[in-house]
């Protein structure tokens, strides 16, 4: 599951366009704002592609982002406010 809260603020500190991304890892914007409020997945190739366009090089960065275990409907995380 992802952290949808820590995705978007990496997104936002790139300057990259969601409709850049989603077609960057070949979907559908909609389809991307799926995968990242955790209606869908990622798959571990667009997990890789979205962090060498978003810069994420540290291995602890791309857990917290991508391999969150405790996330509700809302894409938050469980237990933090």
């Amino acid at each position: 599951m992802v952290d949808t809260e820590l995705l978007e603020k990496r997104i936002a500190a790139s300057g990259k366009k969601i409709g850049y991304l989603a077609k960057k890892i070949g979907v559908s914007r909609q389809y991307f704002n799926m995968k990242r409020n955790n209606k869908a997945d990622f798959t571990n190739r667009e997990t890789d592609i979205l962090c060498r366009e978003l810069g994420i090089i540290k291995l602890i960065d791309k857990e917290q982002i991508f391999f969150v275990k405790d996330v509700d409907k809302n894409g938050n995380i469980k237990g933090e406010q």
